[in-house]
């Protein structure tokens, strides 16, 4: 009999890899974790602009963490799809002074509101109700497809994260009023 958990799992990093492989260098607009002074892996980033593969490679259990929240913000992104298909979703658009085009997770015109998801763990996800804010990374990521969405001549009114938990699909949404400025 094969060893179905560990076939998965290799089919999980093979499936990974098809869909994601090398990435191109340049900076992204959700490289801005990396960017804010304590949060992100700098040095990750860094091999990504020198196009180099890691010395120490990302954990097997961190990629199929990964993507149970690429699987949880296809869910989302098919039921939202359904319930307003108005509004643009997984759409890529281009910061300005951006080396490569982010991808907006949501739209929504009938509010002019641009919203981000962020898939959470259990304990991440009680650690931003607990806070009761955005993360100052998220909400800089969301400012930034702010700028795209106008570019694009659309108005933004809101801005807001939907932090939605991998295990339960609880959600915790943060708006604010959305300031070019920022």
């Amino acid at each position: 009999m094969t060893d179905l958990a560990g076939q998965l799992s290799a089919d999980l990093l093979a499936y990974d890899e098809a869909e994601h492989g090398t990435h191109k260098p340049g900076i992204w607009p959700s490289d801005v974790r990396v960017l804010t002074p304590g949060r992100g892996c700098r040095r990750q980033l860094a091999y990504r602009m020198a196009a180099t593969e890691p010395s120490d490679p990302v954990p097997a259990w961190l990629i199929r963490t990964a993507l149970a929240g690429t699987a949880t913000h296809h869910v989302i992104e098919q039921a939202r799809a359904r319930a307003h298909p108005t509004w643009w979703l997984e759409r890529r658009v281009t910061v300005p002074g951006f080396d490569r085009d982010g991808r907006l997770d949501a739209y929504m015109d009938d509010e002019s509101t641009v919203d981000d998801v962020k898939t959470k763990g259990e304990r991440a996800f009680e650690k931003v109700i607990d806070s009761g804010d955005v993360a100052e990374p998220d909400r800089n990521q969301v400012l930034l497809y702010g700028l795209a969405v106008e570019a694009l001549g659309m108005p933004v009114k809101v801005c807001s994260v939907t932090y939605v938990n991998r295990s339960t699909l609880d959600s915790h949404v943060v708006t604010w009023t959305y300031d070019r400025r920022e």
